[in-house]
């Protein structure tokens, strides 16, 4: 799946309000991410329309999922993921504001694991700690894992040093100089960071043009200067190295003598450097690189195999 701001249910990283939202039933879970998704994307202006942004979720696949809420091993509310969804079409198109803003509670509701501490696993949404261990794993296709303990939620000023622990909402959790680690609130605007999302809600730590240090704020938008950063605010542009400026990304056949800089719907062809439209399913290729579906066989474009299902 390609693109950029891509948003994925699984693992649930969404928010939403209640509201008249409707339910979504499990089987058509795949076409209704790939709905809401695709009218936040062509709303922000990363696609140019649906159809186009449509052909990049070719790959996205809840077979897995369908698999353990037969079995119980997960649990799936459709009213939560409707209310979810709507909220991926309603969300800002401001990368900054994407990053730094948590996910509301509704989505721990949505679709939640129901094995225990310790039992065997072979996906994050089968455990109710949301965490299946597979790091003893050798090989990445139904390999057992182990349920890991839930996270423990920690105040502003508790003990987060336990790999269990999790600092509450609007806090991070800070290593002390002389060992252990606390929970502390998150950095305000405007005051010197060291990590990206240390910063309060609606705040990045960026590099400031100015100074050059690093403080909480904001990507720069396009036009701003971004040589200090060297990312901007929204996924229609990039930094131009050569200007030092947010610039908007280039379409299919412009020049692109960096690699990096296509609109989400083009790759760079590195023999001509030039943006070139990946290819939707039945198109022509020459590798897997030009389509959108990821598979290039006997020289057109297909959507990939069903992902493998665990019992």
């Amino acid at each position: 799946m390609r693109g950029a701001g891509v948003v994925v249910l699984v693992p649930l990283a969404l928010g939403a309000c209640g509201g008249g939202n409707g339910t979504v039933a499990i089987t058509d879970l795949g076409p209704r991410v790939q709905q809401a998704s695709c009218a936040h994307e062509v709303r922000c202006g990363v696609y140019p329309d649906e159809a186009t942004c449509e052909a990049a979720f070719s790959t996205v696949d809840f077979g897995q999922l369908q698999v353990d809420v037969a079995a119980g091993k997960t649990s799936y509310d459709g009213k939560a993921v409707a209310d979810c969804l709507a909220v991926v079409r309603d969300q800002s198109c401001s990368i900054t504001v994407e990053l730094s803003t948590p996910a509301p509670a509704v989505c721990a509701r949505a679709i939640v694991g129901t094995l225990g501490t310790g039992a065997g696993c072979y996906s994050d949404e089968e455990c109710a700690s949301g965490s299946c261990d597979t790091s003893a794993c050798t090989s990445t296709s139904c390999c057992l894992g182990t349920c890991a303990a839930a996270m423990t939620t920690v105040a502003i000023g508790g003990d987060c040093s336990a790999p269990t622990a999790s600092c509450v909402d609007g806090s991070i959790c800070q290593a002390g100089a002389t060992g252990g680690a606390t929970c502390v609130a998150k950095v305000a605007a405007g005051q010197p960071c060291a990590a990206l999302t240390e910063c309060a809600p609606g705040t990045l730590c960026v590099n400031d043009a100015t100074t050059g240090q690093s403080i909480c704020g904001n990507l720069p938008t396009h036009g701003a200067s971004c040589a200090a950063s060297q990312f901007c605010d929204a996924a229609t542009d990039y930094c131009n190295l050569t200007t030092g400026l947010c610039t908007s990304r280039v379409a299919a056949g412009g020049a692109c003598p960096s690699g990096g800089e296509c609109v989400a719907a083009a790759f760079c062809d590195a023999t001509t450097a030039t943006c070139k439209a990946y290819g939707k399913t039945g198109a022509a290729c020459t590798s897997s690189g030009d389509c959108f579906a990821n598979d290039c066989v006997g020289s057109v474009c297909v959507d990939p195999p069903p992902a493998t299902t665990c019992p």
